[in-house]
């Protein structure tokens, strides 16, 4: 048995058959040559439960024979410490990736449990799958997520939503430790939080004409509806995303949503502008949701191409969707609407004003809602 070498492995010539060649002086070291020439690296040894190891090291040529002599020594050395690589390695293969275990949450909690689930896939589309997805979990560390919470938070400029990535990895990480996936401590816990200011943005009146103008350009007339009936009704882009024909009550002027994010049912008086909207749509409406689309979910989710082309047409800047819900509360601030019937048409919750709510009629708060959209729409 010669010592393994490059000029030793090299002057092997191919057989008939596949045989061995061992190393002299590190047992259990071998490169392996088939008929057709090809050297092939390897480590034998008796492994775990003394099962019968031999790993292969790399092809001669891609590995030179140092490098492969010293992933043998690797294996060897860990044995007599009682650690089978091989073992080790195939639980790695068998471990999850994070795609896989994203894939289960959205089948086990996020889909059966959450009434945004959708936002949790835009979310992981947008800022997780590329960055961990092909993760094994055990291989996710902290200070990887750390480096991911910084790069949202301080290269995107996104604070807010480098904190609700966060959130989202670390909710899905317990639920691998819940289902037995996972037996370690997530590596999101005891990441710092941004800090981040509560928004007061809503449309000026001087951007209001630009805002109007910018939808009306929009090409998708599905989308240009969206826009409007998010700001003419005040309400969270989920329930509006979802809104159905089921519960549209024109003869009575009003929307009801079943299930809301704070937990409870809300009626919306509907608006003159977006009855209209909502008519001419009726007529020509080709599925059970109002703004349809051709989604997993049936209809339309979070369009945010369409809205920067509008803010950029508009010449808007530093507006999200959920600012125009504030709009719609603003302005009727603005109009004289107290604060109880501004939290009525906005469908916040409050325990103060519980019993307030339950004797409040629906027509005031339409009439205070009229007032903020003929505001927005500059109409007297």
């Amino acid at each position: 048995m010669p010592n393994l070498s490059k000029r030793t492995v090299e002057a092997l010539t191919p057989k008939d058959k596949d045989y061995i060649v061992w190393d002299e002086s590190l047992k259990g070291f071998g490169v392996k040559v088939t008929p057709k020439g090809k050297k092939a690296y390897l480590v034998k040894y008796l492994g775990s439960g003394n099962k019968q190891r031999r790993p292969a090291l790399g092809v001669h040529g891609t590995i030179t024979c140092e490098q492969a002599r010293d992933k043998a020594k690797e294996y060897l050395s860990k044995m007599q410490l009682g650690i089978d690589l091989m073992d080790e390695r195939n639980k790695a293969k068998e471990e999850l990736t994070f795609n896989a275990l994203f894939d289960e949450y959205m089948k086990k909690h996020s889909k059966p449990h959450k009434k945004s689930w959708w936002r949790d896939e835009e979310y992981y589309d947008r800022h997780i799958r590329d960055e961990i997805g092909r993760e094994q979990l055990s291989a996710i560390t902290q200070e990887r997520m750390v480096k991911l919470h910084h790069k949202i938070g301080y290269d995107q400029g996104s604070p807010s939503m480098a904190n609700q990535i966060i959130t989202l990895i670390g909710m899905i990480f317990n639920k691998a430790i819940e289902w037995g996936y996972f037996n370690a401590q997530p590596p999101t816990k005891f990441i710092k939080k941004f800090k981040t200011k509560s928004r007061d943005r809503f449309l000026q009146k001087d951007e209001l004409p630009r805002f109007f103008e910018g939808v009306n350009q929009e090409e998708d007339e599905t989308l240009r509806d969206f826009f409007k009936i998010l700001l003419f009704t005040g309400q969270r882009k989920g329930n509006v995303l979802a809104m159905n024909w089921s519960n549209v009550h024109f003869s009575e002027g009003y929307w009801y949503i079943p299930d809301t994010k704070n937990g409870e049912p809300h009626t919306i008086p509907l608006i003159a502008p977006a009855i209209e909207i909502l008519a001419r749509r009726y007529k020509e409406k080709t599925s059970e949701w109002v703004f349809p689309a051709d989604s997993a979910s049936g209809h339309l989710v979070d369009p945010k191409k369409a809205w920067k082309r509008i803010l950029n047409r508009a010449e808007i800047e530093d507006l999200n969707m959920h600012d125009l819900r504030r709009t719609m509360g603003s302005y009727q601030t603005i109009g004289g609407s107290n604060s109880f019937i501004v939290a009525r048409s906005l469908g916040h919750k409050s325990i103060k004003s519980t019993e307030i709510y339950a004797r409040l009629n629906i027509d005031p708060v339409r009439e205070s809602m009229e007032q903020a959209a003929n505001l927005m729409m500059g109409e007297n």
